[in-house]
């Protein structure tokens, strides 16, 4: 499991050394389930070699990154699993995970690509999430789900965690009385030149946070707006707050651009 090329190994067998692993366990370890799919987009169309270079460099990359006791499988076409041996503390968790980001940009970077695709992992750990193995890879795949659904890197798992699988119709009325309200907020992920490290632009990202159930991800809210016929509405003040904020961003001597994803019912 420890080799460089990390060949494809079957979730349930992976799924037997994480439970060997906790029989093992002399106090508790943690389990990061790190997805790369969007690397996807860069290699759309050329040849298949380069993604399976990309991924072998990652592969090493990871297996140097981890200690002894600590282990690495791909199980997935783009999705890796780490096994780090008696971690449970959520600052050590959130550590090891912006170590893997650093190394997966350090990996995109040395391929000069305008295109800086993201990356997403979910995380838990045993004793504190799960009693077997079947339920830390669940709850690890939860906390994956929402961070890939927040647009967040990662997500380190907790209860509160399913808030995110609430019912579309409990959120219904609260919508519609956030758009007539304005109560959502852009974040802009810059957009950066690998090549030169110039600034290109930034994307608008929408955030609503409910009272009670907090941040709600865009996957959630928007289809539900396309439902009760809000959605142009929502899409008008995104775009209006957008060019706002563009308008009042510094003169660095270049035009940047500001992109906003739009649902397809809108065009």
């Amino acid at each position: 499991m420890q080799n460089q090329e990390l060949n494809l190994t079957d979730p349930g067998i992976f799924e037997q050394e994480v439970q060997q692993r906790i029989a093992d366990a002399s106090e508790s370890l943690s389990v990061l389930i790190v997805d790369m799919s969007d690397i996807k987009k860069l290699f759309a169309g050329s040849d298949q070699s380069a993604g399976s270079m990309f991924l072998s460099r990652v592969a090493m990359m990871l297996v140097r990154m981890c200690r002894d006791g600590d282990t690495v499988s791909r199980i997935g076409d783009y999705t890796f699993g780490i096994v780090l041996d008696n971690v449970s503390s959520p600052v050590l968790q959130q550590l090891a995970a912006e170590k893997v980001i650093r190394l997966y940009e350090a990996a995109i970077s040395e391929m000069d690509a305008s295109y800086a695709p993201g990356i997403s992992i979910g995380i838990a750990d045993y004793p504190g999430n799960a009693s077997s193995a079947v339920e830390l890879l669940q709850n690890a795949n939860i906390a994956l789900q929402s961070a890939s659904s927040r647009e967040d890197p990662y997500q380190v798992y907790s209860p509160g965690t399913h808030a995110t699988l609430t019912p579309r119709g409990a959120l219904q009325d609260d919508l519609a009385k956030a758009i007539e309200d304005g109560a959502f907020e852009l974040v802009y992920q810059p957009k950066v030149s690998i090549a030169s490290g110039r600034p290109l632009g930034a994307e608008a990202r929408l955030r609503w946070n409910h009272d009670e159930q907090g941040a709600v991800p865009p996957s959630v809210f928007v289809p539900i707006a396309c439902d009760i016929g809000m959605i142009d509405k929502l899409t008008s003040f995104v775009l209006m707050t957008a060019l706002g904020h563009a308008s009042e961003w510094p003169d660095i001597g270049e035009r940047c651009a500001v992109s906003v994803n739009l649902d397809a019912q809108t065009l």
